[in-house]
């Protein structure tokens, strides 16, 4: 008696995609059993985005910044960019634009901008900027 398959890897499919899949069982003569319901079934995206590139800070007045950049590059989708000011979370966005507010005048500030894909997967590189 030959031991059952119960588990199937399937090669050659797109990251973050979704697929129908269904499952038959064979006996040793050759008998096919009915298909079970499709089951939705979605790969993972293993892949983090690229980091935004160039990140240009502007001085709008001596208490605002505004950054921005051009589109992170994904293998599926960039869904949103984290902007991190000193180490510390500012704001989640969709846009390739923010403004920063509520600065001192002649301090300087470090900003990073982490782009986020639609797994949440997020480069460990980040486009940086001095800003004062």
């Amino acid at each position: 008696m030959t031991q059952p398959h119960r588990s199937f890897t399937e090669g050659g499919l797109q990251a973050g995609s979704s697929y129908a899949c269904s499952v038959t069982a064979l006996d040793t003569v050759g008998n096919e059993s009915s298909a079970n319901p499709q089951r939705p079934v979605t790969t993972l995206d293993t892949t983090a985005p690229d980091p935004p590139q160039g990140v240009i800070g502007t001085a709008l007045s001596g208490s605002e910044v505004e950054l921005t950049w051009q589109p992170a590059v994904d293998n599926v989708e960039v869904q949103r960019y984290r902007v991190i000011r000193d180490g510390e979370h500012r704001a989640t966005i969709t846009e390739t634009i923010f403004t920063d507010s509520n600065l001192k005048a002649g301090i300087d500030y470090a900003y990073a901008v982490i782009a986020e894909d639609t797994s949440k997967r997020s480069e460990e590189h980040t486009s940086e900027l001095q800003s004062h």
